[in-house]
Formats: structure tokens, C-alpha cells, sequence
């Protein structure tokens, strides 16, 4: 049900836009100017085992609370958007691998690891619910103001 509400989302489409306040004449030209057309492709690509990781971590009894499972469902479809960019912005910035392990699934899955409670959903939603939040020029700020408050660093340094 999650994949299906979200593999129809395309970088250049109206719920992007709506998301992310560019329903104008510029909106496409903006969307390219956050350089995460390859970043999305590979979301989308792998949409799957994105979507399997994120219902294995989150804080939901889907298995047997067919009433969590709903709101869970509901929270992606009305969040849809914001969620594919979250997980398109830290695939793109945060893909560091060291020897065989890739930190982006620390990002992305196990923000809890910094031994505060965190829902993974909420957090992808609110980084891809601003495009200040997503822009490459941004990234410092965007850990700063997103990121830094569900681990013990205030900063990339």
C-alpha cells in the first residue's frame, strides 16, 4: 500500500511543487536547481526496500493494530511528497560509506542511535516539507536546524 502512494510521485510534479511552494511559471527550473534528479531516481529505484526499512522502524504494531497501520498510511498519503524528498535529500548528502557500511542508513533508518526517541516519518517529513531544508547550499544549516536536534551534535564540525 506505502509504494503505491508514493512510486507515482515524479521529481517534476504538481505534489513536489505543492510541497514545496513552486506553483509558478519558475517551478521547474527550481526543482532542477536542487540537483537531486539522480538522488530521486535512485529513491525510486529502490523504493521497495526503502519502504520495508521504514515500516520496520517505525514505532507502529502494523502486524497486529490494523488502526496504526491506517494512520501510517494516511500519514504518507497526506505527506507523500515531503517524505520522497527527505529520503532523496539524505540519500544525496549524507551517502558516505565507510568499508562496507553507509552511514546514510543511520540518517535515514536508526536516528534513534543518538539515544533520543525518534520517529524516522516525522523526520523525513519535516526535512522534505522545506526547500530551504533540501538545498545542497544549505546542508549546514538544514543539520542544524533538522538534523542536530535528534543527536548530540549541534553542528557538522
Amino acid at each position: 500500500a506505502i509504494e503505491g502512494i508514493l512510486s507515482p510521485i515524479e521529481l517534476q510534479s504538481d505534489p513536489i511543487y505543492q510541497r514545496l511552494g513552486r506553483t509558478g511559471d519558475n517551478r521547474v527550473n527550481a526543482i532542477k536547481n536542487l540537483y537531486l534528479e539522480e538522488s530521486f531516481k535512485e529513491v525510486k529505484d529502490h523504493l521497495n526496500t526503502f519502504v520495508t526499512k521504514l515500516v520496520e522502524n517505525e514505532d507502529h504494531q502494523l502486524n497486529t493494530d490494523e488502526a496504526a497501520k491506517r494512520a501510517l498510511i494516511k500519514k504518507i498519503e497526506d505527506n507523500k511528497a515531503a517524505v520522497l524528498l527527505g529520503v532523496t535529500y539524505l540519500n544525496r548528502y549524507y551517502g558516505v560509506k565507510f568499508d562496507n557500511f553507509n552511514i546514510k542508513e543511520l540518517m535515514l533508518f536508526k536516528p534513534d542511535f543518538y539515544g533520543k526517541n525518534v520517529s524516522v516519518l516525522d523526520r523525513l517529513i519535516e526535512i522534505g516539507s522545506k526547500e530551504d531544508y533540501i538545498k545542497g547550499s544549505r546542508t549546514q544549516e538544514s543539520f542544524r536546524e533538522v538534523v542536530a536536534k535528534n543527536t548530540l551534535s549541534g553542528n557538522l564540525h
